[in-house]
């Protein structure tokens, strides 16, 4: 009965330090464990830290792009009602020629129907056969009548000194260049410049 009693001991005593290697063995585990938590946490506050810093440095580059598009966004409708201006001012601009060009045309028509009309009232005038007059003239002087002059009898034809045409001696009728002239100084114009 005693021999019972010290193998039951014995065995207490066996499974006692069992648990207790067991537990030591446990707790070696926990603190292994928990210093990898502390690590792993400590770890996780850096990187918060970190990605806090880069988000306040994106968010504030977030805010400058918001900005700068907002900008843009004016500048462009800005540029848009530029551009919408210039495209009435360049239609505007054509109207213009148009109208200038049409004036010049219709000017430049007149112009050419008063020069020929010119050119057609100082031609020269054949007189009548025996009469020593031109044809359809009553021989009024300075009125298209052949007059004559001081200059040894020299007749001068429609224009003479009285009528601003040529001189005893000179042509009988204003050329195309003294039309001309006339033409011109009707518009303001130097003699031989074109319109």
């Amino acid at each position: 009965m005693l021999a019972n009693e010290a193998k039951h001991d014995d065995k207490t005593v066996k499974n006692a330090l069992k648990d207790v290697a067991h537990a030591e063995k446990s707790e070696h585990n926990a603190t292994k464990q928990e210093r990898s938590a502390h690590a792993t946490h400590e770890k996780a506050v850096k990187t918060e830290a970190k990605l806090q810093s880069e988000l306040e440095k994106l968010t504030h580059k977030h805010n400058d792009a918001v900005s700068k598009a907002n900008a843009t966004a004016n500048e462009a409708q800005r540029k848009s009602a530029e551009h919408q201006r210039i495209v009435g001012v360049v239609q505007q601009s054509k109207a213009n020629l148009d109208h200038v060009q049409h004036t010049h045309k219709e000017h430049s028509i007149q112009r050419d129907q008063k020069l020929a009309a010119l050119h057609e009232s100082h031609a020269p005038v054949d007189p009548a056969p025996g009469t020593g007059a031109p044809v359809g003239q009553t021989g009024a002087p300075g009125i298209g009548a052949v007059q004559t002059g001081g200059g040894g009898g020299a007749s001068q034809p429609v224009g003479g000194r009285g009528y601003g045409g040529t001189a005893p001696g000179e042509n009988g009728h204003i050329g195309l260049a003294k039309a001309e002239a006339i033409n011109a100084q009707q518009h303001g114009q130097a003699p031989g410049q074109t319109v």
